[in-house]
């Protein structure tokens, strides 16, 4: 029936344990509205919408909506380029799939972690065959085989980086980070950590990377959108630090932080700022600086790197390991205004507390309540919380009570609503609006 097709369409979005007696009739009752609304602007423009609902016309394939054109993407590791291990990033092609349903293209996870994606790689070749109704996925911070700036059609920027260019990016003019850089021309559009322009519209990394997780279905949205469901940790450790990439605030944080309790280290960093190592010998290496580890002998007791008693799957899994720890020490490589990365989201959906620094831009998306920020300025006022916090445990478990997001719907419907599924899918509209598609 049409009411257990939306159940499981319910349950696909929000999680089987948030489908309860109480909620059925509600949510029964908007999904069936929504679709009834669906069908009657079907043949209408994207222009049209319905202010209860949030529906547009031509929403969903078969409803009258035309295809505008294809959908290309590029953008890899420059130092894999020109070799056979070189290739693009599919990221940016899920937050599509949800932002330009009238586009020619799908991409799924299928069983057994199988990719399918129609989406045309970027190429000299395929540059040739394409048409203004185009749309090009940039990963702005990498590498494509040919410059998109000849693309003839749409161009959309998904920034991922606290950065726009690196200094060694093959677009980059004058050999330094850019933070406002705007590609040219009237088509080409960037969503990250840029103000609102009119050709940008600042959106969190953190945002993008749980619509992925979403829609790679290995992530629920009630874990942060619902307080009722926010997950929670073992408690049975104090604090993981994952990080390989050198940055000398954060490894004096994460030593002090081990004065507080033994801290575990899942990667190459473990706390030894003394070390300031050497940027990569390879001129074209656009890696990151590595931290080097304490040798044995020189490692305080309080650090112990526990990546040798992991697997490969729990190495790359920082959400399973963090779940066994009451903190994550969570830290930006720089305070950048408008960037929150993933790492704060990761923490939160462990069901660890983050111990976060950062641009501060991370108050509007995350409630205060729910982690700690550690400033760097003022490192004490942290250290004592967290020594408050492990001496009070009540004071502990407040903290993880607190809703994870900073105003409830508001949050939801500015930063998080990809489709119309969530928050009336108004990020989603102003998108195509900002690019005339609305």
């Amino acid at each position: 029936s049409l009411t257990n097709q939306f159940a499981k369409r319910f349950e696909y979005f929000f999680g089987a344990d948030y489908f309860g007696k109480d909620k059925v009739a509600s949510a029964m009752e908007r999904l069936e509205g929504m679709a009834q609304v669906a069908e009657s602007l079907a043949g209408e423009p994207y222009s049209v919408s319905d202010p209860k609902y949030g529906v547009h016309g031509g929403h969903g394939k078969g409803g009258g909506e035309v295809a505008r054109g294809r959908v290309f993407y590029c953008g890899g590791a420059r130092r894999f380029l020109g070799t056979p291990n070189f290739k693009y990033s599919t990221f940016g092609l899920f937050l599509a799939k949800s932002l330009f349903s009238d586009f020619e293209f799908d991409i799924a996870v299928q069983d057994g972690n199988k990719l399918v994606n129609s989406a045309i790689p970027l190429t000299e070749d395929t540059l040739k065959s394409a048409a203004d109704n185009d749309l090009l996925i940039v990963h702005s911070h990498q590498h494509c085989e040919v410059s998109v700036e000849v693309f003839p059609g749409y161009t959309v920027h998904i920034n991922a980086e606290y950065y726009d260019l690196h200094p060694k990016h093959l677009d980059n003019k004058n050999g330094e980070l850019t933070f406002d850089y705007l590609p040219p021309g009237d088509r080409s559009f960037v969503l990250g950590l840029h103000k609102d322009t009119k050709k940008s519209l600042r959106v969190p990394y953190c945002s993008m990377r749980f619509w992925y997780l979403h829609m790679t279905k290995q992530t629920q949205l009630n874990k942060i959108f619902d307080p009722v469901y926010r997950p929670k940790n073992t408690r049975e450790n104090f604090l993981l630090y994952i990080n390989s990439h050198f940055i000398e605030f954060r490894e004096r944080a994460a030593r002090d932080l081990s004065e507080i309790g033994t801290i575990h280290t899942a990667g190459k960093c473990q706390g030894y700022f003394e070390a300031n190592p050497p940027p990569p010998d390879d001129p074209n290496d656009d890696s990151a600086i590595q931290c080097v580890p304490f040798e044995d002998s020189q490692r305080p007791l309080s650090i112990k790197p526990i990546s040798g008693q992991l697997g490969t799957t729990q190495q790359h899994n920082n959400m399973e390991l963090y779940s066994h720890y009451r903190y994550a020490l969570v830290m930006e490589n720089a305070d950048v205004p408008g960037y929150v990365s993933e790492k704060i989201l990761h923490a939160f959906l462990s069901g660890t507390v983050p111990i976060y620094f950062g641009s501060r831009f991370v108050f509007e998306i995350f409630n205060p309540k729910a982690f700690i920020y550690f400033d760097l300025e003022i490192p004490q006022q942290a250290l004592s919380q967290i020594r408050f916090m492990e001496q009070n445990p009540s004071e502990y478990e407040k903290m993880m009570n607190e809703p994870i997001l900073a105003h409830g719907q508001e949050t939801i419907e500015k930063y998080f609503s990809w489709d119309e599924s969530v928050g009336n899918g108004k990020l989603k509209a102003r998108i195509r609006e900002m690019m005339g598609l609305s």
